[in-house]
């Protein structure tokens, strides 16, 4: 080597005879696709009045230098997009959503100047508060270079990623049921054509990201306790008072509602022990408890009606809940689990 050349003293070479020589050579990372690679030899002797210069035998100009076009380009393919509830558990109406688009570069050059674009199901979705520099448009919501430096140029994934968010707030006469469906699409200079984003949270590609909202009561944060009411451990003739919490943590009030419960083995109920938000009940016939033929509940709150449960504040300790209580004899024929 000789600065940037490469010379070959090849000695003294006789009228007739040829030599051959070679070099490796790698492209350096990221160049840009289309890139023209150009190379030309040139054979000095003394017996030369000027250098001879190598040809392309590719082409049919004589004397022209090797020349060839660098294959690369940035692919967008991978990028996703997830959801999250900021709210928790399933989705409701009045529930703030969070999208997160992480664009990827699975390519082997770099991505200039991306768009991200993302249509909103406006719909059923209010209050979109974009970050990253996003703009909400009214119907949707983009970034490019111009809102957002990083992607002006983005390398490779993962160090190249670049992660834009959103988020959404689900209107509150949305349906049960409904199927809130959302996709953004990627472009860049070198792959104008939009590329859907993917749905990482299922194994089908290139699918859209979708969340089912369910507005209806919930019961899933409801709970069952139970104390000894003569301390210690469990034993023979104790009496055990059960507490039922029922909580309301849908999107809906709940009409209607009835709680069953039996008796547990080895136990026996206590007539007259069942108590609705500090209220008695009365048995079934024959002192039997009323929550085994199913008993129609309600909230605490004052001037509720029966069978209705309001919708929690979340706490599970409000003036909504429904709270059961009914107390049962440990037998002698065994201990309760």
């Amino acid at each position: 080597m000789a600065g940037d050349s490469i010379v070959w003293n090849i000695g003294t070479l006789t009228r007739g005879t040829q030599t051959e020589v070679s070099f490796l050579a790698s492209i350096p990372a990221m160049t840009a696709g289309g890139t023209l690679v150009a190379n030309q030899a040139q054979v000095i002797a003394a017996e030369l009045a000027d250098p001879v210069l190598s040809d392309d035998p590719a082409t049919s100009t004589e004397d022209d230098p090797t020349v060839f076009a660098v294959e690369a380009a940035p692919s967008l393919v991978e990028g996703t997009k997830r959801v999250v509830n900021l709210a928790e558990g399933v989705v409701k109406p009045g529930d703030t959503l969070e999208y997160t688009i992480t664009v990827k570069n699975s390519g082997n050059t770099w991505a200039s100047n991306v768009v991200v674009n993302d249509e909103i199901d406006i719909t059923h979705l209010e209050e979109i508060q974009p970050s990253a520099g996003g703009i909400f448009t009214g119907t949707s919501v983009y970034w490019d270079s111009t809102t957002t430096q990083a992607l002006a140029l983005i390398g490779l994934s993962p160090n190249g990623d670049v992660s834009l968010s959103f988020t959404a707030r689900v209107k509150q006469d949305v349906a049960d049921g409904t199927i809130i469906s959302n996709q953004a699409v990627f472009a860049c200079d070198q792959q104008p054509g939009p590329v859907p984003s993917d749905d990482p949270a299922t194994a089908t590609p290139d699918d859209p990201t979708q969340v089912r909202v369910v507005a209806a009561p919930l019961f899933v944060s409801s709970r069952k306790e139970v104390i000894d009411l003569d301390g210690g451990l469990v034993e023979p003739g104790d009496i055990l008072e059960y507490t039922i919490l029922v909580v309301n943590n849908g999107s809906q009030t709940a009409n209607g509602t009835i709680v069953r419960d039996s008796i547990p083995a080895r136990a026996s109920y206590l007539p007259g022990s069942t108590v609705l938000n500090g209220s008695p009940l009365a048995d079934q016939p024959g002192g039997l408890s009323p929550l085994v033929e199913g008993l129609r509940v309600k909230s605490a709150r004052a001037g509720t009606p029966d069978g209705v449960l309001w919708i929690d504040d979340g706490s599970g300790t409000s003036d909504a809940v429904a709270v059961v209580n009914f107390r049962v004899r440990v037998e002698a024929a065994g201990v309760v689990c």
